[in-house]
């Protein structure tokens, strides 16, 4: 891991790596941070949007721990070609991932995009962690979304 300052805010970065998947991550927090707030994690658009499409976010930082992380396909994570199949669940999986390697028990989630599905997803599956979801620009219907007419 790499400790970079810039401001007042620390970035931790690193992979997490799991069976089928190395996932890149960073934490963003305040210089000095209050162990009582909640991190907040940023959910990136696309799927195939790295999380420094979500930049401009970090700076809540100045105030409260946030996360960003690579979904599968995008940045520095593992490539989407490298898996037969892909769906929502095994980005809830990874997500899982995420929080248990970084030991959260609970969050606020932030997605944009289609962030923004797999976040109510994630809300969805762990109600009793998820402290508020924020949905950003988010998609009403993605199944119609993806047909193709």
């Amino acid at each position: 891991m790499k400790n970079e300052s810039l401001n007042s805010i620390e970035r931790t970065q690193g992979f997490i790596g799991s069976e089928n998947c190395k996932t890149y991550y960073e934490v963003h927090t305040p210089r000095h941070p209050n162990s009582e707030l909640t991190p907040i994690i940023l959910l990136a658009g696309g799927p195939g949007l790295s999380c420094k499409t979500l930049t401009p976010l970090l700076n809540v930082a100045e105030t409260r721990p946030v996360i960003a992380y690579d979904q599968i396909g995008s940045g520095k994570s593992t490539r989407s070609e490298q898996f037969t199949s892909l769906d929502i669940k095994d980005f809830i999986k990874q997500f899982n991932n995420v929080v248990t390697e970084l030991n959260l028990s609970r969050f606020h989630i932030l997605g944009h995009s289609w962030g923004t599905i797999l976040g109510v997803n994630i809300a969805l599956q762990y109600p009793e962690n998820t402290r508020s979801l924020i949905l950003h620009s988010g998609i009403a219907d993605w199944k119609k979304c993806l047909k193709l007419d």
